[in-house]
């Protein structure tokens, strides 16, 4: 049966010491307080095929509310999607790839 003991290692860089059997300990790194915007990006990668995350770039593109604020928001999220495929180029090929 399998199980994983994590203890801490050390504050800085964080470590931590995973027991997979009673003699075996691995050191593996745990990353340093990642901000929201570096989670998010990784959750879109591992979860959407960056031709689909062209396809919610491109049904985004015209979205577009009364509130200033919403829409400063949206473009924010739409700057998110661009960086998270590689940037406008990659944006731009991904969508004309998928015929958006």
């Amino acid at each position: 049966m399998f199980s994983a003991n994590f203890y801490y290692f050390s504050p800085l860089p964080r470590e931590l010491n995973c027991c997979h059997e009673p003699a075996a300990r691995v050191r593996v790194s745990v990353p340093e307080n990642p901000k929201p915007e570096e989670l998010l990006i990784d959750a879109l990668r591992e979860n959407l095929s960056p031709e689909a995350v062209a396809a919610i770039h491109a049904w985004l593109q015209p979205a577009s509310t009364k509130h200033a604020n919403i829409n400063t928001e949206l473009e924010w999220f739409r700057t998110l999607l661009r960086n998270t495929v590689g940037g406008t180029d990659a944006m731009n090929r991904l969508m004309d790839e998928v015929g958006l």
